[in-house]
């Protein structure tokens, strides 16, 4: 582990690529153009769009903020970082019973299920068998 002289961490020590984890399944050029059609300000945004964008920015934010030292941008980044997630726990509540069969809503449907700390709507919490 790498840290600098007051032991604030430094970028080597942050886990490997969060995001590139989480968006395993989009390209950063998709990822970038969902981003677009979601705050173009157009009304053709599909909640599995936002679903996706919201996620992916809630990863960006929890990557970065990792390594970041100013308390004040750390404060910014987890008030966005909150957003994003608030944002997809309603867009995950708020699905339509049948959606598209199509690739955004299986990546959609992917962040909801495979991420716990976004997943509260479709994943409540059941008891689990002790064994």
């Amino acid at each position: 582990m790498t840290h600098r002289p007051n032991n604030t961490p430094t970028s080597a020590d942050a886990p490997f690529g969060i995001f590139e984890y989480a968006v395993a399944f989009l390209t950063p050029q998709d990822f970038d153009q969902i981003c677009r059609k979601v705050y173009s300000g157009t009304d053709d945004c599909s909640h599995a769009a936002f679903i996706v964008v919201n996620a992916g920015l809630y990863y960006v934010l929890v990557e970065q903020s990792i390594t970041e030292t100013d308390r004040t941008i750390k404060e910014e980044m987890r008030r966005y970082r909150d957003m994003c997630q608030t944002n997809v726990e309603t867009a995950l509540a708020n699905l339509p019973l049948f959606m598209p069969a199509n690739r955004e809503s299986i990546e959609a449907l992917l962040f909801g299920v495979s991420q716990p700390q976004l997943s509260g709507p479709i994943r409540p919490n059941v008891p689990r068998p002790s064994y």
